[in-house]
């Protein structure tokens, strides 16, 4: 293991506190991860209505760091909950071709939150010759986004979408208690991020019903300029 990331008990309740530092998701073992669902193309192939607004920001090419840190009406907080190191996840596209990848991959484990609520869990799995390069930006409590979204050269794959639910074994390994409305469904994507000759960086969002609620009163054009 790589490092785990120690919580700050004076940020978060006393309940999450106990689930972050006992929580299933740290059991390398579990069978149940995130890369294995079953993920489609257009956010239309899914179980969940969606309005304009939302389709539109969850679909953004844009960086959702970005986003969220220059947001002048709400105040999104970032947390770097854990940093392990696990084994080749299984490629989303099904591309196989740095299957022979040698090394254990870095794995992120972050969220995103406001008043108390989870907005957006997210995964990222860093390749190990480039976890090893930037190993600096790799361990750093700061946001991924802040530096693949900081003008260097970057290939980005179009982003692949699946519905969990609630009663999703993924779900009840994610989802922090006190947090998480347990009657909603929640939409997740995922998009691989290539820089130079590396094997690509993948990372995948799952976005609760509170940030899911944000989106949906998003007007187009407030859309259209995030992603300019």
């Amino acid at each position: 293991m790589l490092s785990t990331c120690n919580f700050d008990h004076n940020l978060i309740s006393d309940k999450l506190y106990e689930f972050l530092n006992n929580g299933p998701y740290f059991k390398e073992d579990d069978g149940v991860r995130l890369e294995s669902v079953r993920w489609v193309d257009n956010l239309s192939d899914t179980a969940m209505k969606l309005t304009k607004s939302q389709m539109q920001r969850l679909s953004s090419a844009g960086s959702l760091t970005h986003y969220f840190q220059t947001s002048e009406t709400l105040s999104i907080n970032f947390k770097l909950l854990a940093l392990n190191n696990v084994q080749q996840p299984r490629m989303i596209t099904g591309d196989d071709t740095w299957s022979d990848c040698e090394g254990d991959w870095s794995q992120r484990i972050v969220s995103w939150f406001h008043a108390d609520q989870t907005w957006v869990y997210a995964e990222s799995w860093i390749p190990p010759s480039l976890a090893l390069q930037y190993q600096e930006q790799v361990s750093d409590r700061l946001p991924l986004g802040k530096w693949l979204f900081n003008g260097q050269a970057i290939e980005l794959s179009p982003f692949k979408f699946v519905t969990l639910v609630p009663s999703d074994p993924i779900m009840q390994r994610v989802s922090f208690p006190m947090t998480v409305n347990n009657s909603s469904l929640w939409i997740a994507r995922c998009r691989q991020y290539k820089i130079a000759e590396h094997p690509p960086l993948i990372v995948i969002e799952v976005f609760f019903q509170p940030c899911l609620d944000h989106f949906a009163l998003i007007s187009e054009e407030a859309t259209q300029q995030e992603n300019v």
